[in-house]
């Protein structure tokens, strides 16, 4: 899990540095199996790289480096439907991506900006940890929760429209904080 939270960082802070175009592969490369150590990919944490990948400029799997120790796409019909999905997520979002690479190749901003590029109430959230934010304001995020944590805390800016709507669940948000409309 330590690698999908490296690669957020990663994706963010390149951004910082001008990079308008970066992504990570689904999924990491990184796997140990030794006598003292196993660390590989599990699912929860491979469904968590779909969802970020979804609002990157590139959604590509890497089957790492012993693809027989992780999870993959294809392990197992549910890890497929999460990725058909996730795929369709980012199919759907190509009107939104394609404007935002040409305002990066215009303007050298980032693609996957982090919250300082988009949100201009930065008191509020010093001492947050967020998730990466894709496009202008916030128009969506790709939380990386920690593995079997069901929520996450969200900052909602304001700004021209502060109504959010939940994409899965369709919930209402106003303004700041997480109280459904």
């Amino acid at each position: 899990m330590m690698e999908i939270k490296s690669a957020v960082v990663g994706l963010l802070s390149s951004g910082i540095s001008g990079f308008a175009f970066n992504h990570s592969d689904i999924g990491g490369v990184l796997c140990c199996k030794l006598t003292f150590i196993n660390y590989r990919r599990v699912k929860s944490c491979f469904f968590r790289w779909m969802e970020i990948n979804a609002f990157t400029t590139v959604f590509r799997t890497h089957e790492g480096n012993k693809p027989s120790c992780n999870s993959q796409f294809y392990s197992n019909d549910r890890t497929l439907s999460h990725f058909a999905r996730f795929a369709k997520i980012y199919k759907a979002w190509k009107f939104y991506r394609v404007q935002l690479v040409q305002e990066a190749a215009q303007k050298g901003l980032p693609v996957c900006r982090p919250p300082i590029f988009c949100i201009t109430q930065m008191m509020n959230m010093c001492t947050a940890e967020l998730p990466p934010v894709f496009g202008r304001t916030g128009d969506s995020s790709g939380a990386c929760p920690r593995q079997g944590q069901k929520y996450v805390k969200a900052y909602f800016p304001t700004g021209e429209s502060c109504t959010w709507q939940h994409i899965w669940t369709g919930k209402h948000f106003r303004k700041q904080g997480l109280k459904p409309q």
